[in-house]
């Protein structure tokens, strides 16, 4: 099927769309790649904020615990040196403590409270003298500020505790005071069983009458051989971290929090919540367990993220910690904006990349155009093959330029060539086409003559096989005759067979009736021998009659017995006569048959003797039959080959007379090849004068 111009693509085309699909993924993978690490490392960096600032933030906090903890730490260093010197005084004690309160603007008070008589050793005075000391005797100063500011004394009992006191006024030792249980007395119960510095957990306590949420920073204090002698605390206003650190608003619409070791709200944007544990239900909740390890934790919640990092409380080794909460839409606001202008950048960059591939695409290609219409030209038949491609470049394009160029120098040559040779054919073929007409005629004339050749053979062919087939009848002929004197002669042998056998059986014929002679003289001996026994057993008998007649009525079976003996020797006498006169009758035929047998043995002698004479007769004329039917046969034999021969000279002399026709069809084939040729040379030759050489 011919295609048409407006079928085939542009080359350049091709290339531009599949550059720029390869292109375009692998910037649609880069930029995407790009766009997400950016967006990651936007979020990581909004993370890494969030969780610098909460560290930040926690550092103030520790920065005021670690201020918070230097005044009970003063006043216990304070104590300390005084006992050393001396035997402390509670009054002057007191007005030391509230001198420090003073000069400690940060603390709401500050307060002692001394295991039994570790201070002074003087608590029986002070177990009546209510409600600065308890029904134990104490020492538990506790200076808070008023609504001015000033230091003051205070109780450290609340109200509720100080109207049990007088349950213990007849028996003060019976009483158990409350801070040396949990609950209540943590504040005091929690820094003795720790044994160390400790921050209670808030808890709301009356300070001059008003109920204020504080939490209290312990020390704990020991004797020369490390015994708790008590504690020296300072009460922390909680609500001083409400203040400083509610309103922080990170990303303007964040929060922070801060949470107690023990889960407990310090800090929370809802007021309602401070002092208040963590609900179950808070995601907050279940990372309670890394705010005791004083881990950094992270979580989303209600579209924020949390970022929870450890407040450091002093050296108590106990640990709160503050959140800041982010808006997670202000956190991933950064990275969508840095993702949306990597891909605005990628997506510039490809279109830049496609444009200049165009450019370079089509500047490329064209000699590769200028190829494609110089070979166009040669496909259309009428191409100029003197034409050669401007070479530009030594690039792959300069390469192709260069073998094309060569293609059409060895084309020009072989076109060349070509027009050359066919011109060579035509001639040939015009040389070729007379040479057959004279190879036509000589087979047609051949032909003819083989064919009158056929018919003479075929002649002679019939003739030597009407003798083969006549030799061969008198040869079956004389086989037959052969065959029937063969019969014959085993006919006559048979015969002289059965004569000589009855030869012999006649001669053992006469032996045997010798013999029965012989043997009937020998049977009327012994027929003569039983005829005297015959007559000697008759004389007994009756000899044997008359002594049984003797003996009377005992030989009377006797008798009888001898008479029938005698009969009995009567009978074989007359018996032994008979057969006397039959032996003798046969003796007398069987010496005639004798004489009979002898003569009949004679003649049958000389039957033989004719016999053999005819036999040998046979056989000489078996033996001139036999010579007879070997003649026939050589006859036959030869007559068949000469038929044989004259069959195979007609057969190739049909074959000759078929190889001239054939070789007729063939020439007049090569006749009609050589004017095909000859219209094909001259096709070829205009063919070729269709392109400029």
């Amino acid at each position: 099927m011919e295609l048409t111009q407006q079928k085939w693509g542009r080359l350049s085309i091709r290339i531009i769309l599949v550059a720029a699909a390869a292109i375009t993924v692998a910037f649609a993978v880069m930029i995407a790649l790009i766009a997400k690490l950016n967006y990651n490392e936007a979020i990581d960096n909004g993370y890494q904020l969030a969780t610098e600032q909460a560290a930040s933030y926690a550092k103030d906090a520790e920065s005021d615990f670690d201020r918070g903890f230097q005044l009970p730490k003063h006043l216990a260093g304070a104590i300390e040196g005084i006992r050393r010197t001396g035997k402390p005084d509670r009054k002057q004690t007191d007005a030391m403590i509230m001198q420090l309160l003073d000069n400690a603007p940060q603390s709401i008070g500050l307060w002692m409270l001394w295991e039994p008589n570790a201070f002074d050793g003087n608590d029986n005075a002070f177990r009546f003298d209510w409600p600065r000391h308890d029904p134990s005797g104490r020492y538990q100063p506790y200076i808070t500020r008023n609504a001015q500011g000033k230091a003051q004394m205070d109780v450290m009992v609340d109200s509720d505790r100080v109207k049990q006191f007088h349950k213990y006024k007849e028996h003060p030792e019976a009483y158990q005071p409350d801070y040396e249980k949990p609950g209540w007395g943590d504040f005091y119960y929690v820094p003795k069983q720790r044994g160390r510095d400790t921050i209670t957990e808030p808890y709301p306590y009356e300070v001059q009458g008003k109920k204020v949420l504080e939490s209290s920073l312990a020390v704990v204090m020991k004797d020369a051989s490390g015994k708790m002698s008590g504690v020296s605390a300072t009460d922390l206003a909680l609500d001083q971290l409400q203040k400083r650190f509610g309103r922080i608003h990170p990303r303007e619409t964040g929060f922070v929090r801060i949470v107690s070791e023990g889960g407990i709200y310090v800090v929370n944007p809802q007021a309602e919540l401070l002092g208040k544990p963590v609900p179950k239900e808070d995601p907050l909740f279940a990372h309670l367990p890394d705010i005791k390890k004083g881990s950094d934790f992270v979580y989303e919640d209600g579209g924020f993220t949390h970022f929870f990092h450890p407040i450091r409380v002093g050296e108590t080794g106990q640990f709160w910690s503050i959140g800041i909460s982010i808006p997670t839409a202000a956190i991933t606001a950064e990275a969508r904006r840095s993702m949306f202008a990597a891909i605005a950048i990628g997506v510039a960059a490809l279109a830049l990349i496609l444009l200049l591939l165009t450019v370079v695409i089509r500047t490329l290609t064209k000699p590769l155009i200028k190829l494609a219409e110089t070979m166009e030209q040669l496909a259309d038949g009428g191409g100029d093959l003197t034409s050669r491609i401007a070479i530009a470049n030594r690039d792959e394009i300069g390469r192709t330029a260069y073998a094309f160029n060569r293609f059409l120098d060895s084309l020009r040559d072989m076109f060349i060539q070509v027009r050359e040779q066919s011109r060579q054919v035509s001639a040939a073929a015009s040389q070729l086409s007379h040479s057959a007409s004279q190879v036509h005629d000589a087979s047609t004339q051949q032909s003819d003559a083989a064919s009158a050749s056929a018919a003479s053979v075929q002649q002679v062919t019939v003739g030597a096989q009407h003798i083969a087939d006549t030799a061969q009848q008198a040869g079956s002929i004389a086989r037959e005759t052969g065959e029937l004197t063969e019969q014959s002669v085993a006919k006559v042998n048979r015969v002289t067979g059965e004569i000589q056998r009855m030869t012999d059986t006649m001669h053992a014929l006469a032996d045997r009736m010798s013999g029965l002679g012989n043997r009937s003289n020998e049977v009327t001996t012994i027929v003569g021998v039983i005829k005297d026994i015959a007559d000697q057993t008759n004389l007994l008998a009756l000899n044997a009659a008359i002594e049984a007649a003797r003996a009377g009525e005992m030989g009377r079976g006797f008798a009888v017995v001898a008479d029938e003996v005698r009969n009995l020797a009567g009978r074989t006498a007359e018996a032994t006569v008979q057969i006397t006169r039959i032996v003798e009758a046969i003796s007398s035929e069987t010496r005639q048959a004798v004489g009979d047998v002898q003569n009949s043995s004679q003649q049958v002698d000389l039957s033989v003797g004719i016999a053999e004479e005819a036999n040998q007769a046979m056989r000489e004329v078996q033996d001139y039959n036999r010579q007879l039917v070997a003649s026939i046969v050589d006859i036959a034999t030869a007559t068949r080959q000469q038929s044989s021969a004259s069959q195979e000279i007609a057969q190739n002399v049909e074959r000759i007379s078929g190889m001239a026709q054939s070789n007729n069809q063939t020439v007049r084939d090569v006749s009609d090849a050589v004017g095909r040729l000859r219209e094909l040379s001259g096709e070829l030759e205009q063919l070729v004068g269709r392109f400029r050489l």
